[in-house]
Parts: structure tokens; sequence; C-alpha cells
């Protein structure tokens, strides 16, 4: 037998957080002058409003720009996003699935409907 200082589970690893995250990306055609990036990850929390801003150069970048924010801020317990492809690949669900994080998604063109 091995002594472990660390518990086997990446869910317990992280903060938890027990609020909603809702997720979107926002795409400029000005890059940024700290790194070029010519757009933005958003997470916006629904209970404490707290605003996360990571900038990225393309939409393929959420599932990276996904584990830092659960670094640095901590795993919601539900993450609200619309429907796109990046935001319900088959890696982000693995993630989901990792931290223990519902997903939920937004009826498209119906923005205030949650499926």
């Amino acid at each position: 037998m091995r002594k472990y200082f660390k518990t086997r589970t990446p869910a317990l690893r992280v903060t938890t957080l027990t609020e909603k995250d809702s997720s979107d990306f926002i795409d400029s055609s000005v890059p940024s002058s700290n790194g070029g990036q010519t757009g933005a990850q958003i997470f916006f929390g629904c209970d404490s409003h707290m605003i996360n801003v990571f900038g990225v150069h393309s939409k393929s970048e959420f599932p990276e720009v996904l584990m830092d924010f659960l670094i640095e801020r901590g795993a919601p317990h539900t993450l609200m996003s619309d429907s796109a492809n990046e935001e319900a690949s088959a890696e982000v669900k693995r993630i989901c699935r990792k931290f223990q994080m519902k997903q939920r998604y937004s009826e498209p063109y119906k923005q205030h409907r949650i499926e």
C-alpha cells in the first residue's frame, strides 16, 4: 500500500462554486495590444455576477480556456452556453464529467430558453 496525499478524484482538487456560470465567445476585428488576440471567452457567474474574460485567438481554444477558468476560479455546478460546436465538443464534455459539472445549452435563436 502507498500513502496518497492528494485525492485521486480531480473534482475534489478544485474549488467548487455553488452557482451556474454562463459562457460565450466574443469576436473582434481589432487585435489586442498585449498578445494579438482577436476574441474573448467570457464566463459570467449567474449568482455572484462575477465576470471573467480570457483573450483567445480562435473559438477552438475553448477547452484550454475552460481548464484555465477551472484552475483560476473553480468549478461551477452548471456550465450554461449556446450550443456552439466548440462548447459542446467531446473534449468539453470529458472535462465537465471529470469535474462533475452539468452542461446546459440555450435553444438556437431563443437565448432565454434553456434546454
